[in-house]
């Protein structure tokens, strides 16, 4: 099985590393052919050119190109795993939001600690999530870092509604409901603090950063996987969890609201 990786910045590289640990066969591709420069795979020049060999392609490039570039793949048959954001509005994800060949990519989802005890998480219940982070993405808090705790509030609750927004510099805060359950999302660039990426409901605390969880003051699991791992094997042998393209409308749509680009 061979795999079309485009894009080797810092998450390519990290996609890179787990392809080569799954042994599969591999081309790569990227907008600067310099970063292939030491990697010894086959580098694919124009993308359009693609063997009848590669079946699946990981995109993990600039979100301003990612529907651009996941179209002509999904054009081709492959099946697509696209990085988050996997597109910056609502009207640009229609051209590829209905292709079945397509998925999000939800590594959180494949965390072990939260898989150990999502049935376990009470519903109805106030959730706080925090993902404060020392450095800076590409547009802002909200589309780097608060993608990943509206995805596992959508999945674990239900479809999520944003109905508040503050922002601070860098830090946003986030309030409204998944389903019928309550929450409140922190995130930061820059923070000055501890790194933090937990999710709390009730006596349940999930580390994100330690892999930990813990009901009360006992640590009820841990993590002995490799998340990424875990959602690259499941997107090429056929087992990924579905819903993802959904979850990535509904999430555009929210965070269109809030219209919150950083960086702009």
């Amino acid at each position: 099985m061979d795999i079309l990786l485009v894009g080797l910045g810092n998450m390519g590289l990290k996609y890179l590393r787990k392809l080569e640990e799954m042994g599969v066969g591999i081309f790569i591709n990227d907008i600067n052919e310099e970063k292939a420069e030491g990697i010894p795979y086959t580098f694919l020049h124009n993308i359009e050119d693609i063997p009848e060999s590669i079946t699946h392609a990981i995109i993990a490039i600039d979100p301003k190109d990612h529907v651009k570039v996941a179209s002509l793949l999904l054009e081709k048959g492959l099946k697509v795993l696209l990085e988050k954001p996997p597109a910056l509005s609502s009207e640009e994800f229609k051209a590829i939001k209905d292709k079945e060949n397509l998925f999000i990519s939800e590594i959180e989802l494949y965390n072990p600690c939260l898989l150990n005890v999502k049935d376990e998480l009470p519903r109805g219940e106030r959730v706080v999530s925090r993902r404060l982070n020392k450095g800076i993405g590409y547009f802002s808090p909200l589309w780097d870092l608060a993608w990943h705790d509206l995805y596992i509030l959508d999945y674990l609750f239900g479809e999520v509604k944003i109905e508040n927004c503050e922002a601070n510099g860098f830090y946003r805060r986030l309030e409204g409901v998944a389903g019928n359950t309550p929450f409140i999302i922190e995130v930061a660039w820059n923070y000055k603090g501890n790194t933090e990426r937990n999710l709390r409901v009730c006596d349940y605390l999930i580390d994100f950063t330690k892999g930990y969880v813990y009901k009360g003051h006992s640590r009820v699991c841990s993590n002995d996987k490799d998340k990424l791992k875990l959602m690259v094997t499941s997107f090429i042998y056929g087992t990924y969890i579905g819903g993802s393209r959904e979850r990535a409308d509904r999430i555009i749509g929210e965070l269109e609201k809030v219209n919150d680009f950083a960086l702009d």
